[in-house]
């Protein structure tokens, strides 16, 4: 029999368990020895000249068992702490994808969402009455267990502790976003990351940086309103985001909408496709076993490439503006602060600091605004649309609240003249907003926000959970929003005006785009100190653009059976990326 004092002390620091287990595999090998050699007495003496060989196996066979336990461990035994949960198990996560492959990131969260509902009620845990979501389950999380909680409590708390509820560092997108930037980094980082980047954000934004875009897709979507050709909004709407965009952190736009394969559009766009793969986001460790994912990164490092040169060419201009200035005694005057282009902003602001604040981390700050703001306002903006022409009398009161504002157009107006609303106009336009935060609700862009990890300690959840330290926590906004608890039996239906409320004196109002403004029980930008800091740029586009395209247009949903009955098909990946999503649109007359 083996004894725990005769393993080697690099085993020392191992747990009673996981030491019996060793002792237990080497007594099994060495047993299997020594019936070989009863049955072949031959074979001693070559053992015995092998002794330091045979012990060297036994030893390597121990440490496999061991290895492969810790694996099995990790991935089919659920923490002591988490089994009282509804649980998602590893092999039902892996079938999600499959069921993902058919109806996208909707059907997988769907088919999820069916299995811990079913484990909980074979284990009989008992559910809050009146509501299809569990308050909280336990399932992997980007490869290791967590939990992911649904209850505004336990949201709220997530939000507000970000220095126990600390973002997780994992390896996705590492060499897009790089290891730190003021999205994924954690709280000491942050906080040196958020000093350079923040300025460049508190700001009002042009709405001709939304305008300008815009008016080149009204300029297109006449010639397909005249044929009465259907529209696919998607891909539009990521263009006139992308435009945004590029003109926002540059100065100068990709002008995709006008050129949607230029070289930086497709590299882009083929960076995002390989971004958000789910078995990638899921399993980031075997990632590189698949082909595809050796193209991604040869994508990844040229448009790094791309976005260095920007860089180090702004940054060379900004030194000889600031001399300049400096020689005259004098501010940099060249151009107003709200519009100067965002990277300008960040460089100015690291000039300015005796910061370590690097060009590697001014590429991924400016990586960052680009994936948080693409894709997630496009979609948006997308679903908007969808839902717009699914509900025509609603669609008609947005029209007549934004000609109120604006003035309506001429139906013969020039795309180029299309009125672009003004700093005051797109602010007055409440309907509108509730347009945007009941598609954000019913849509919201990110379905799964970013993974957090418990830094110490948690004495409890809302329903009595404790947490240990290294446990994973995540909140699927998608079966939040969508809860009949938080939100009434009509939580499926479009109805913007869910958010009409009355003040103290009766007098109708409706609350901001903040989650505490909503009891954490709506929440695409998150909240606390970690909010979206690009919150303020994708309220204002969302709401320049959809007021455009409202003056010209009257429109209805059309194609697709599953977007007819209300539900959508979605690519597979971590955003809701809506397909076959098609209009058919018509100048208005006025």
């Amino acid at each position: 029999m083996i004894s725990k004092e005769a393993l080697p002390e690099s085993l020392a620091t191992l747990s009673a368990d996981t030491l019996a287990a060793i002792c237990d595999v080497a007594d099994s090998a060495t047993a299997a020895l020594a019936a070989l050699l009863a049955a072949h007495p031959h074979l001693a003496e070559h053992a015995t000249r092998r002794n330091a060989s045979l012990a060297a196996a036994l030893a390597l066979a121990a440490l496999a068992a061991l290895k492969a336990r810790r694996v099995y461990i990790d991935a089919f035994c659920v923490p002591p702490s988490l089994r009282r949960l509804p649980v998602l198990s590893p092999r039902e996560l892996i079938k999600s994808f499959r069921a993902a492959g058919n109806g996208g990131t909707v059907a997988a969260l769907n088919y999820q969402l069916a299995r811990v509902r079913e484990d909980a009620a074979d284990r009989g845990i008992g559910m809050v009455a009146g509501s299809e979501v569990p308050r909280v389950w336990a399932q992997w999380i980007v490869g290791k267990w967590g939990v992911m909680v649904t209850s505004p409590e336990d949201i709220k708390l997530v939000f507000d502790k970000n220095e126990v509820f600390e973002k997780g560092k994992t390896g996705i997108a590492v060499e897009f976003l790089g290891r730190e930037n003021v999205v994924n980094s954690q709280t000491p980082e942050w906080a040196h990351q958020r000093r350079i980047v923040n300025p460049a954000f508190h700001r009002g934004w042009p709405t001709e940086l939304f305008g300008a875009p815009t008016r080149d897709t009204i300029a297109a979507w006449d010639a397909h309103a005249r044929k009465g050709e259907p529209i696919e909004v998607t891909g539009w709407m990521e263009r006139v985001a992308l435009d945004a965009l590029s003109a926002a952190a540059f100065g100068s736009s990709f002008a995709s909408v006008r050129d949607p394969r230029s070289k930086p559009v497709v590299l882009y766009k083929q960076i995002l496709k390989g971004l958000f793969d789910p078995v990638r986001a899921t399993f980031p460790r075997l990632a590189w076993l698949v082909p595809s994912t050796w193209v991604y990164h040869w994508r990844m490092r040229k448009f790094n490439r791309f976005l260095l040169g920007m860089v180090d060419g702004r940054i060379a201009e900004r030194k000889m503006v600031a001399r300049a200035a400096a020689a005259h005694g004098g501010e940099d005057a060249s151009s107003e602060k709200d519009t100067r282009p965002l990277l300008d902003l960040m460089i100015d602001a690291w000039l300015r600091s005796d910061s370590s604040f690097s060009r590697e981390d001014l590429r991924a700050n400016l990586a960052v605004f680009f994936l948080a703001g693409h894709d997630t306002t496009a979609h948006a903006l997308a679903h908007a649309l969808y839902l717009l022409g699914m509900h025509p009398a609603v669609q008609d009161r947005a029209f007549r609240e934004v000609a109120d504002v604006c003035g309506a157009l001429d139906r013969n107006t020039p795309a180029a003249d299309v009125t672009i609303p003004t700093q005051w106009d797109h602010a007055q336009l409440p309907l509108v907003d509730r347009i945007i935060m009941e598609t954000l609700r019913l849509f919201p862009s990110v379905a799964v926000l970013p993974t957090r990890v418990v830094n110490a300690p948690v004495a409890y959840l809302a329903d009595g959970t404790p947490l240990p330290r290294g446990i994973r926590v995540s909140v699927p906004l998608y079966h939040v929003h969508r809860s009949t608890e938080l939100w009434g039996d009509d939580a499926a239906e479009f109805n913007p005006d869910r958010f009409l409320r009355k003040d103290q004196a009766g007098a109708p109002g409706q609350p901001g785009m903040r989650a505490s403004e909503h009891a954490f029980a709506w929440a695409p930008f998150a909240s606390g100190k970690r909010v979206c800091l690009g919150q303020t740029f994708a309220t204002i586009e969302m709401r320049v653009v959809l007021a455009m395209l409202l003056l010209r247009y009257r429109w209805t949903t059309v194609g697709d059976e599953h977007a007819l009955k209300g539900t959508p098909q979605y690519l597979a990946g971590i955003l809701l990326q809506p397909k076959e999503i098609y209009i058919k649109a018509e100048r208005r007359d006025v």
